[in-house]
């Protein structure tokens, strides 16, 4: 006899069929427009029903915190001072540059000292000299910022040990955190795939009651 499926049951493996088999909840769920409870939901059901293998791991994520995000749109105190220096000839000094630049002068010190580490100025007495021709392109700690921006998070575990040094970087300034999340892929089992090769039943789903269907006793 076929396995008797919900709607949202029969679109979740469906999908997973599509995907070859195994993909993760994530991919699931954009593919299949389902919400993410749905086919967690769903993927209970067919694990219990032998049709799908679930599979947990515990990862490590990069995500911004609220300084690091207004950095990832603004820019990196340094590169805000770059540019103001830029602006303003290529020598000014500190106080007229952090002015120019709009920054906080508790920053000030720290963003003189990324410039300075990073090349691209010289500290002299009270003022700050360029020492770059022009602009210099994003480095990798801006990069991998503006990555966890755009991502929202990132596993650490699949980085670059490049981008993981820039991520240790980044802690240290305070504009990451790292947490645990849970990773879920499905997996069509033997049945599943068994299943699906048959032919699957759905089962109508009630949501709402009606009178009609009060009255035909359905």
């Amino acid at each position: 006899m076929l396995a008797e499926l919900r709607l949202n049951e029969w679109k979740t493996l469906l999908t997973l069929k599509e995907l070859g088999g195994k993909a993760s909840v994530d991919d699931i769920t954009q593919k299949s427009g389902l919400a993410h409870a749905a086919v967690m939901r769903a993927a209970l059901t067919l694990s219990a029903k032998k049709l799908v293998a679930i599979n947990e791991e515990k990862r490590s994520v990069a995500v911004l915190n609220s300084e690091g995000k207004a950095y990832a749109e603004t820019g990196l105190p340094e590169r805000c001072l770059l540019r103001a220096l830029i602006k303003m000839g290529g020598e000014a000094g500190i106080n007229d540059l952090a002015r120019e630049a709009g920054l906080d002068t508790k920053i000030v010190p720290i963003a003189l000292g990324w410039i300075k580490n990073k090349g691209w100025g010289e500290i002299k007495g009270q003022k700050c000299i360029l020492a770059v021709n022009s602009e210099p392109p994003l480095g990798i700690d801006e990069q991998l910022l503006s990555l966890i921006r755009r991502e929202g998070s990132v596993n650490v575990e699949q980085l670059t040990p490049e981008l993981r040094n820039s991520l240790e970087i980044l802690k240290r300034r305070k504009l990451v955190e790292i947490g645990e999340r849970v990773y879920r892929e499905l997996e069509l089992t033997a049945e599943g795939w068994e299943r699906i090769s048959k032919g699957i039943k759905i089962v109508e789903e009630v949501t709402q009651l009606t009178p009609e269907l009060i009255i035909s006793g359905r």
